[in-house]
C-alpha cells in the first residue's frame, strides 16, 4: 500500500508543472506579506522616519500600555496620551493605528478635539474635558461591558484578512495539483488497464485518495505554519486575548458570543480545513468523470469560484442560505461572524450551531465524494481490451 502511495504522490508532484505551481502559490503568498504586512498603516512606508518593524514595535508599545477591559477611563486615557504625543510623533511620520481607530469610534466632537490639538503648541495643556467622548456603555453592545478586553487589535486583523485570502490561494493550489489525480490516468487511456490490476480497484483507489489529502493536508499546514512564523516574527502575537468585538476595523460590536483573538484563529483554522477537503472532495469527483486533466481543472475551477459569483446575485433567501456551505462565500472573515451570528441570517439563531453545521455539512460532503468514487470504480467493467 505504502509503495502505491509514494507512486501516486510521484505522479502527481513530481513535475514541472507541479513544481512551478507551488512556487509562484509561494511566491504570491509572500507578495501578500509585502502588501499586507510589510506596508501600510502599522508599519508605515520607507519614507517615514518612523517605519517598519520599529513602526510595529512602537504601535505594540502603544497598545500594551492601554491594555484591559473596556471602560470610559480606558478609552479616555488613551485619548489624552494620543493627543500630547500628537506633535512627537505625527513629525516622524509615524502613524498611531491603535489610537486612531479609539479616537475615530469614541470621540463626538472632532472638531473641538482638533482645536484642543492645537492649543498644546500655545500652552503645552490638552483639556480633554473639552472633547465629547462616548461612554462605551453607549455602544451597540450585546455583551457586558466588563467582559470585553481592549487589546492590540490592529496585527491581528491583518492576521485574519491574510488568513481569508490565503483560503483562496491555498484552494487554487490544491485543484491545480489533485485535479489530474484520475482524468490523468483516463487522458491516457490507463485507467481501463490499471482497474484490471490485483489493487487496481482497491488499493490503488484509496492510494490515489489518500495521495490528494496528504497534499492537501501539507499545503494547509506549511501555508499556515509559514503565515504563523511571519506574523510572529514581525508583529509579535501581542493582543492574542484581545476580545473580537473590539477589533475596530470591524463592525461588529454587536456579535453575541464571547471570543478572543486566538479562539477565532483556531476555529478558522477547523473551518478553513474542512473547506479545502470539501474543495478536493469535488475536485477528485470532477476528475473521476472527466476525460481529460485539461477539463478537469477548468471544471473543479469554475465549481469553486461559481459560488462567490452566485451569492453577489443572491444576497438573501434560501439560495443565499445554501451557497453559505461553499467555503469561498466565507472568505471574509468579519462578514462571515456577522451571518452565522444573525438572528435570521442562516439556519439556527446562533453561532457556534451554524459553524458546526457549516463543518459537519462540508465534511460529509466530502465523504460522500469518495464514496462516490471507490462505489464506481469498484462497479466498473474494464476488460483488458
Amino acid at each position: 500500500m505504502l509503495s502505491l502511495l509514494f507512486f501516486e504522490l510521484k505522479k502527481l508532484m513530481k513535475n514541472k508543472a507541479a513544481i512551478g505551481g507551488i512556487l509562484i502559490a509561494l511566491l504570491i503568498l509572500f507578495g501578500f506579506f509585502y502588501g499586507m504586512f510589510f506596508n501600510g498603516q502599522l508599519s508605515g512606508y520607507s519614507s517615514d522616519e518612523i517605519s517598519g518593524r520599529e513602526a510595529v514595535a512602537l504601535n505594540q508599545q502603544i497598545a500594551e500600555e492601554h491594555t484591559g477591559t473596556l471602560s470610559d477611563d480606558l478609552i479616555k486615557s488613551i485619548i489624552v496620551d494620543s493627543a500630547n504625543n500628537e506633535e512627537e510623533y505625527g513629525n516622524k511620520g509615524f502613524f498611531d493605528t491603535f489610537s486612531w481607530y479609539i479616537r475615530t469610534k469614541f470621540i463626538l466632537n472632532y472638531d473641538t478635539y482638533s482645536e484642543e490639538l492645537k492649543s498644546i503648541d500655545t500652552d503645552g495643556h490638552f483639556d480633554s474635558n473639552r472633547v465629547d467622548i462616548k461612554s462605551v456603555n453607549d455602544l451597540e453592545l450585546t455583551l457586558p461591558v466588563q467582559s470585553l478586553r481592549l487589546g492590540n487589535f490592529a496585527p491581528w486583523n491583518q492576521l485574519f484578512e491574510l488568513i481569508g485570502i490565503s483560503f483562496i490561494l491555498m484552494g487554487l493550489l490544491s485543484i491545480y495539483l489533485c485535479a489530474s489525480v484520475f482524468s490523468g490516468d483516463t487522458s491516457k487511456n490507463m485507467m481501463p488497464l490499471l482497474l484490471t490490476t490485483k489493487f487496481g480497484k482497491t488499493k490503488l483507489v484509496f492510494a490515489k485518495l489518500l495521495s490528494v489529502l496528504m497534499i492537501l493536508t501539507s499545503i494547509f499546514l506549511v501555508t499556515n505554519l509559514i503565515i504563523l512564523l511571519v506574523f510572529g516574527y514581525y508583529f509579535s502575537f501581542s493582543g492574542w486575548d484581545t476580545s473580537i468585538q473590539l477589533n475596530f476595523y470591524w463592525d461588529n460590536l454587536s456579535f453575541p458570543v464571547a471570543m478572543n483573538f486566538l479562539e477565532l484563529f483556531v476555529l478558522l483554522m477547523f473551518y478553513q480545513y474542512t473547506g479545502l477537503l470539501f474543495v478536493v472532495g469535488l475536485t477528485c469527483l470532477v476528475s473521476h468523470y472527466a476525460k481529460s486533466t485539461f477539463t478537469s481543472l477548468a471544471v473543479s475551477l469554475g465549481v469553486f469560484f461559481l459560488p462567490q459569483l452566485l451569492v453577489q446575485l443572491f444576497k438573501s433567501g434560501l439560495i443565499n442560505k445554501f451557497l453559505t456551505f461553499f467555503p469561498i462565500v466565507n472568505t471574509t472573515v468579519e462578514k462571515m461572524l456577522m451571518k452565522l451570528s444573525s438572528t435570521d441570517g442562516f439556519i439556527f439563531k446562533t453561532f457556534f450551531p451554524n459553524v458546526f453545521l457549516l463543518i459537519v455539512v462540508m465534511f460529509i460532503s466530502s465523504i460522500i465524494c469518495f464514496i462516490i468514487i471507490i462505489y464506481n470504480l469498484r462497479q466498473k467493467d474494464c476488460p483488458l481490451a
